[in-house]
């Protein structure tokens, strides 16, 4: 009897030892098939972000590279023109009639806001704004003789809720002459510094075809900083080479 139970047991315990290492494979398996799972569902998640890091690169990459347009100045943001301006910028000077043809003198005047609060967003993206902006085109005409003179007002506008002020004049020539662009006369400051009534002189030699030379290679004479509450002068001369 005791020899048959001794028989027994052994069989029994062999059949525990063979169910416990079936339940440890089925444990492990079930342990696998979770870490599978998981490993998919990270899988997913990096893929996703991964997709989603290219898609800004690309987006950042497709945008322009150069500013969207200003919007329009109108309502609160549209400036005021100032009936009785007080101040200016005399120009005048010469153009040779024997190039009058092949040559466009131009002035630009800018106006610029000072008011944060009047700012545009160029890029939301990257969190870029800019002050708003007029810009004034001035073609000049000469009399018979080729003389000019023009009064330009610093303060055509008056400042308004975006405090607009005059930030730059500067003068250029058409695309016939060959690297004659922008050259500065003024830019102005807001606040008031010691000025005196400027008065500068720029010579140019010109021909059709080549490059415009400053007049014995005279530097040019802009001036910088300049208190737009004040009243100057500035000559420019295009004379044939």
């Amino acid at each position: 009897m005791s020899h048959l139970f001794i028989k027994l047991a052994g069989i029994n315990g062999s059949a525990t030892a063979q169910g416990y290492e079936s339940w440890s494979l089925l444990h492990s398996l079930h342990l696998a098939l979770l870490v599978m799972i998981s490993l998919k569902g990270l899988f997913y998640k990096m893929r996703y972000l991964l997709l989603l890091s290219i898609s800004f690169l690309l987006a950042a990459c497709s945008s322009p590279p150069y500013p969207p347009p200003p919007p329009p100045n109108t309502g609160k943001y549209a400036p005021e023109i100032n009936l009785r301006p007080r101040y200016f910028m005399t120009v005048r000077g010469y153009v040779d009639p024997k190039i009058k043809d092949d040559v466009q003198l131009e002035f630009i005047t800018i106006y610029y806001t000072t008011n944060p609060a009047c700012k545009y967003t160029i890029n939301y993206f990257e969190g870029v704004s800019s002050y708003r902006e007029i810009d004034h085109v001035i073609k000049v005409k000469t009399d018979q003789h080729g003389n000019y003179k023009y009064a330009i007002p610093l303060d055509l506008y008056k400042p308004g809720f975006c405090g607009w002020n005059i930030v730059d004049i500067s003068y250029k020539t058409d695309d016939k002459i060959p690297n004659f662009r922008g050259y500065s006369i003024a830019s102005f400051l807001k606040k008031e510094i010691s000025s005196i009534n400027y008065l500068g002189e720029d010579n140019w030699m010109c021909q059709k075809g080549s490059e415009c030379q400053t007049e014995n290679h005279a530097p040019l004479k802009g001036y910088y900083d300049l208190y737009p509450r004040g009243n100057y002068k500035f000559i420019i001369n295009l004379k044939r080479m």
